[in-house]
């Protein structure tokens, strides 16, 4: 039987939305791409301008210094730390997602990582660690849904 010859009532056993699914990809893609394709001095590259680095903020701003608040967020240190943002963004970040439009998750998501980012700096502005991993997002994902009771969905569609 195929997925089309499934009777109606039947669901499928794991129903993501497709923003979700875009994130993963991009995550996934990101985290295999240094694995893999980058020699060890172009994964540092990309690591020390891609994540979120406070007491840059103390110098003159470069581009970095703007687009770091959100792209640490796609970058991960392991295979581990990827797994497991990956498990909490689809429980959590499944039922915000259908609930808004792509751009609108999307807009979210940016919103999560700023907000993540600005907390982690003002926990301390001099500090030279780098911060990557999308758990200040799947954190954002995590108060939506809880704050909605998982009846973003439902809300949407009645109104």
């Amino acid at each position: 039987m195929t997925f089309e010859q499934m009777p109606q009532d039947r669901q499928p056993a794991l129903n993501i939305p497709s923003s979700i699914l875009a994130v993963l990809a991009l995550c996934v893609g990101i985290h295999f791409g240094r694995e893999y394709l980058l020699a060890a001095d172009s994964d540092l590259y990309v690591l020390f301008y891609g994540s979120f680095i406070p007491a840059r903020y103390a110098e003159s701003l470069y581009w970095e210094a703007f687009s770091s608040p959100v792209t640490y967020s796609l970058l991960h240190g392991s295979v581990a730390h990827l797994l497991n943002n990956v498990v909490w963004l689809v429980a959590f970040g499944s039922p915000v997602a259908k609930a808004m439009s792509k751009l609108r998750f999307s807009l979210f998501w940016i919103a999560c990582s700023v907000i993540a980012a600005l907390f982690h700096y003002l926990a301390d502005t001099t500090s030279i660690v780098p911060m990557i991993g999308a758990s200040g997002a799947v954190s954002g994902m995590m108060g939506a849904a809880a704050r909605s009771g998982f009846r973003l969905k439902a809300d949407r569609d009645s109104g």
